[in-house]
């Protein structure tokens, strides 16, 4: 996708300034046919997955490490984006090219911090779903 800049639609950015949760049980409910059971079970696994790639993140970026970053990225961008969560896959982009570019300390903690705060709130809304 090099060359190409994402955008937050307008439904995202409505989510992230009204604090509107970032995922629904309906939604994912209705990815998994409806079936409860499984709804929970995804739920779990999201909250690992999320909580982990939080932390692989930060520490890629922090030690310049762009393979670990690509790694965690892989692994996490199948499930943001069944959920539409563009704003992880926008700063995920974002933060490939500042490792790229050899970018300033202070560019890199930015981008730990906006991708921290962001899964940290979707870390919340997914507990806020059991």
């Amino acid at each position: 996708m090099a060359g190409h800049r994402r955008t937050v639609s307008q439904n995202q950015l409505t989510k992230l300034v009204m604090k509107e949760p970032l995922v629904s049980r309906t939604t994912i409910a209705e990815l998994l046919f409806g079936d409860e059971e499984y709804v929970d079970q995804f739920i779990d696994a999201s909250i690992d997955s999320f909580t982990e790639f939080r932390d692989h993140f930060k520490q890629n970026m922090e030690s310049g490490n762009l393979n670990g970053l690509k790694n965690a990225g892989h692994k996490i961008k199948p499930v943001a984006q069944i959920l539409k969560l563009d704003p992880i896959l926008e700063i995920y982009e974002e933060s490939k090219s500042l490792l790229e570019n050899n970018a300033a300390d202070t560019d890199i903690a930015l981008i730990v911090d906006k991708m921290s705060n962001y899964c940290n709130r979707l870390i919340e809304d997914l507990i806020s779903l059991k």
